[in-house]
């Protein structure tokens, strides 16, 4: 979590970038801002319409219980932009850290779906939600979108659909986009390694991939090179 909070942060104005959905039932969420100047503050600076989150939840209400799926958005603020995007599908939201206008970037992949299959509760009971949660889990996802350290492109990494127990052995793809976000590549990733995720950050060593680890104080990454000419 303190990784996100590091990528929700615009060090130039002190603020950070964090969504709040209005409720479950709802296609709007708020985007809003906290800023370290004015710590008495939430601004709310947009409204996201985001129809495909509501398809895409999987929630048990049951017993004073609620659990759901991870349908919140990766919100990013790099170079005065805020880019904003989701696990499960690969539109995203580009907009600026000034004037917060968003707007939606449609993008195609040849090589893997564009969205994960939404999954609907048949039964109202914990065994059925664990079940759609796992075929959720263990389809496509789409990590945030990062700079490549010392050039004007950009990166993501997507994971594609497990046929294994293990949501983590779906092939990995390299996405690559110029300064203005328009895709210019989609690579596959020869890696051998099947305990991968999605979560990531970019540094002047290269991109760090999070590795699954079964110690909790213990952090794992693959180090990924990458050269653009």
């Amino acid at each position: 979590q303190f990784g996100n909070f590091l990528l929700n942060t615009d060090f130039n104005t002190s603020s950070i970038f964090f969504n709040i959905e209005e409720n479950k039932n709802t296609i709007n969420s708020f985007l809003v801002e906290f800023n370290f100047k004015n710590p008495t503050e939430l601004k709310i600076k947009e409204t996201i319409n985001t129809p495909q989150t509501k398809i895409q939840k999987i929630f048990l209400q049951k017993d004073g219980m609620y659990l759901t799926n991870q349908t919140s958005p990766f919100i990013s603020s790099i170079k005065n932009k805020l880019l904003i995007s989701y696990t499960f599908q690969s539109n995203f939201y580009l907009g600026s850290s000034k004037n917060h206008e968003l707007n939606l970037i449609s993008l195609k992949s040849e090589k893997y779906g564009n969205e994960k299959i939404s999954q609907k509760l048949e039964k109202e009971d914990l065994t059925d939600f664990l079940s759609k949660l796992k075929a959720w889990n263990s389809d496509i996802s789409y990590g945030p979108i990062l700079p490549i350290h010392g050039t004007e492109f950009y990166f993501r990494i997507v994971k594609g659909k497990s046929e294994e127990i293990n949501p983590f052995d779906g092939v990995l793809y390299f996405e690559c986009f110029d300064k203005d976000f328009n895709k210019i590549s989609e690579e596959e990733l020869n890696v051998v390694d099947k305990d991968l995720t999605t979560e990531y950050f970019s540094s002047s060593q290269g991109i760090f991939i999070k590795r699954t680890s079964e110690n909790e104080n213990l952090l794992k990454y693959y180090k990924l090179s990458v050269n653009i000419k």
